[in-house]
């Protein structure tokens, strides 16, 4: 079977950003302006919370990504790739995996409340870091791990891609993170907050919200171009080459 894959990651990029712009909006309707009263459905379209549809679609956002990274892994190794290519590639592959769990658990964010309960207001070097720190904890535990990961996510997949529009599309998508996480640390500074709040003469609800909603929907638009370039990957490096010969090898029976 021969897929076209330059159609067929148009296609979905364009129906994940259908699906991300419709659920920025029910969260709009439905959880801000309250368009329907139960608490309990507002929540499950409230783009801020963890345990709401937003969320599970970033999370299985994540989870396809890694899934793509696995293919490609499975492919190169078939294939008796490099050492260091296979090392990549599981690499990326388990990186993407535990960004999806740790999407869907609030793991990063958990972590961070436990060090700040742990270690703020002690009189050791992790308190003072904790306490000097502007905006959430978990930028100064998990923050430089995010930061490591990327930089290698990003120098090793450069050099897998095919074609400049790919490597493009993928730093792209590595920009959306970047920005989606400069706001959520901007927006953990109250002194920030209040400042636009103050300048917009609106609610520091609607400020929180709404700039949430927008980091969400930025993190969402990155992780899509991420998984349209892995899946335009696979397409080139002839993926099916893997099911065919895995195929090709069952044994035969007489």
């Amino acid at each position: 079977m021969t897929v076209d894959t330059a159609a067929m990651t148009r296609r979905l990029f364009w129906g994940l950003l259908a699906a991300e712009v419709l659920l920025v909006l029910l969260d709009a309707v439905i959880t801000y302006g309250q368009l329907v009263e139960d608490r309990y459905i507002r929540r499950l379209f409230n783009i801020t919370r963890e345990d709401s549809i937003p969320n599970w679609f970033s999370s299985m956002q994540f989870l396809l990504i890694s899934l793509a990274a696995w293919w490609a892994f499975f492919v190169h190794r078939c294939r008796f790739s490099p050492r260091w290519q296979l090392l990549g590639w599981w690499l990326v592959a388990a990186g993407f995996l535990f960004l999806s769990l740790d999407d869907g658990s609030r793991l990063h964010e958990r972590v961070g409340a436990w060090v700040a309960e742990s270690y703020s207001q002690t009189d050791t070097v992790a308190g003072s870091l904790v306490d000097a720190n502007p905006s959430y904890t978990w930028h100064l535990v998990m923050g430089p791990f995010f930061a490591l990961g990327g930089l290698f996510v990003l120098g090793f997949v450069m050099t897998q891609l095919n074609s400049v529009r790919q490597r493009l599309l993928f730093v792209a998508g590595v920009g959306c993170f970047i920005v989606s996480q400069g706001m959520d640390f901007l927006e953990g500074i109250d002194a920030v907050v209040e400042q636009v709040r103050a300048a917009l003469d609106v609610d520091t609800y609607d400020v929180t919200h709404f700039a949430k909603s927008a980091e969400e929907f930025i993190e969402m638009l990155g992780q899509s171009l991420i998984l349209v370039v892995f899946v335009r990957h696979l397409g080139c490096i002839g993926a099916e080459m893997f099911l065919r010969q895995s195929a090709d090898e069952r044994p035969v029976t007489p």
